[in-house]
């Protein structure tokens, strides 16, 4: 019998070695980290980069950050907000991007009031994503004004998924060992340390090596946002009408944001000009076509301003992530247009020069190593 179970030891050795070694890895790159000692390293850390491959934080997380900062000037958006960086505005401006906290139109006010008036910002940037007013989009969010993401913390399911899947993800090539145990001890998580992809702290977006040869991601040739577009699906449902309950949402956030002093510069965001002609050629999205002109008068009406960055001829392809995030050198374009806005003017009085350098030079998109 001890001779069996001796047997049976040894063989099952290597297995447990390498079980062992895979747990060490996923703890090494701080994947496992509790959202909550993130945070307090954000706080105090000033080169840091968040990326964790096997839980998504972005909700809650962000929202933390925002209620920490009380930021002078705060981005809310969705992902097609995370470009807008520190670096656009003047050196000692208390700036924070909150983008990726949000996932609807009717979740902002929500977001905003649960901060606190404590840490609300003077200027509120905002991404408005064009599918927030297609009708046939917007209509299963309608009603959903409270954020209730801020009381969720996210939990990493270790034996469920990340561990199994760490353990594919790795026979297909996709991290590298050496990587995760050399990369900084500022980058936490699978992401940052493989792939320098994650969260900086002023909380603007690193895309690193997903975007070092876009022929290669999961958006190459746009052939994802193009199947979108001709099935109709995924944030590109077809729409003829701007959806009645989507104003009312705009026009209430609008009205809290001016009871509050809070100065608001929103922006229509930009897609990829392929995918841009690709949707006016099909006819399907003709609501997109009424968004600015049934906007406008909403923004009127407290003083704020909107800016349509739907098309823009100027950009390029090249220019874009994929086919509905623009990389850096679109964002400073937009940037670059807005900052003479007088709500953003104080904070980036000045920059203008700056911000032509950062167009002209900066490759895209940003990676800080």
């Amino acid at each position: 019998m001890k001779t069996f179970l001796k047997k049976i030891g040894l063989f099952l050795l290597p297995v447990g070695l390498v079980l062992c070694s895979f747990l060490f890895l996923l703890w090494h790159s701080g994947d496992l980290n509790s959202v909550q000692d993130i945070l307090l390293q954000n706080e105090t850390d000033t080169y840091f980069l968040y990326g964790p491959a096997y839980v998504d934080p972005n909700p809650w997380y962000k929202y933390q950050r925002a209620k920490f900062e009380k930021a002078q000037v705060l981005v809310v958006g969705t992902s097609r907000s995370m470009q807008f960086s520190s670096a656009m505005f003047h050196e000692g401006t208390h700036f924070y991007n909150a983008g990726g906290a949000i996932r609807n139109l009717y979740e902002i006010e929500g977001f905003l009031q649960a901060m606190g008036t404590e840490a609300l910002p003077k200027t509120l940037i905002l991404g408005l994503d064009q599918y927030f007013f297609n009708a046939e989009w917007a209509g299963a969010w309608s009603g959903e004004s409270t954020y209730t993401v801020s009381a969720e913390i996210p939990q990493i399911n270790m034996f469920g998924y990340a561990w199994p899947q760490l353990m594919r993800d790795f026979a297909k090539g996709k991290y590298n060992p050496f990587k995760v145990l050399t990369a900084p001890s500022a980058y936490v998580g699978l992401n940052a340390k493989v792939n320098n992809r994650g969260f900086w702290p002023d909380g603007s977006y690193s895309y690193g090596s997903a975007a070092d040869d876009l022929s290669k991601g999961e958006d190459a040739g746009f052939k994802d946002t193009f199947r979108r577009i001709d099935t109709g699906t995924n944030r590109f449902q077809y729409g003829s009408e701007v959806s009645a309950d989507s104003l009312a949402a705009l026009q209430s956030l609008l009205a809290y944001c001016h009871s509050q002093g809070i100065q608001v510069v929103a922006y229509l965001p930009p897609y990829a000009p392929s995918v841009f002609a690709r949707m006016q050629e099909s006819g399907n999205y003709t609501y997109m076509d009424k968004i600015y002109a049934a906007c406008t008068p909403i923004f009127a009406l407290y003083n704020a301003s909107l800016y349509d960055f739907t098309n823009m001829p100027l950009t390029s392809d090249e220019m874009y992530l994929d086919g509905f995030h623009a990389g850096d050198k679109v964002y400073a374009a937009m940037m670059a247009e807005m900052c003479t806005n007088m709500a953003l003017k104080p904070y980036t009085d000045g920059s203008e020069a700056l911000l032509s350098l950062f167009y002209a030079n900066t490759q895209n998109p940003r990676v800080l190593n």
